[in-house]
């Protein structure tokens, strides 16, 4: 019996469902064999500055200016096509940043996404979504320096 206002069914666990019933005349009962689906696993998330050396990435560029490739690889799941949902967040360091907002692009099939950011630290991230709407987050952090202090530099 499913009880409580909290029920929580364990992502690749399988449950059975029996229903009873009951008249004065007769009676019946139903059962339901469920598995519960898994979320994508196994892959990989980086945030680089695009250009760099595929054996090397560099998480630290110029806002706005340089761009960095937010991509996913290794991703399994039975329920195919498997969306990519890309964002970021703006560390609360920032000083810019007032809250703690997630900014998302819309869900893609590409396994790449290349996206500039404002300065300050970033939290790139990715929602892998499986085609029955199992998910997995992930981030990783970037730096995107002041384009003013490239400038300065003489770049």
């Amino acid at each position: 019996m499913l009880d409580g206002p909290f029920i929580l069914l364990v992502p690749g666990s399988s449950y059975s469902i029996k229903v009873l019933g009951r008249s004065t005349n007769s009676s019946g009962v139903a059962s339901l064999q469920v598995q519960v689906n898994n979320p994508p696993v196994n892959g990989v998330f980086r945030a680089c500055q695009k250009g760099a050396a595929e054996r090397w990435c560099s998480s630290t560029g110029s806002a706005i200016i340089d761009t960095f490739r937010l991509s996913c690889n290794g991703w399994i799941d039975n329920e195919l096509p498997l969306t990519f949902e890309y964002g970021y967040n703006l560390a609360s360091s920032n000083i810019s940043a007032t809250s703690s907002q997630n900014y998302w692009w819309e869900p893609m099939l590409d396994f790449a996404r290349d996206a500039s950011f404002p300065s300050g630290t970033v939290n790139a991230m990715v929602q892998v979504v499986d085609s029955l709407g199992a998910a997995t987050r992930t981030t990783h952090d970037a730096k995107a320096h002041s384009a003013l202090k490239r400038c300065a530099r003489g770049l």
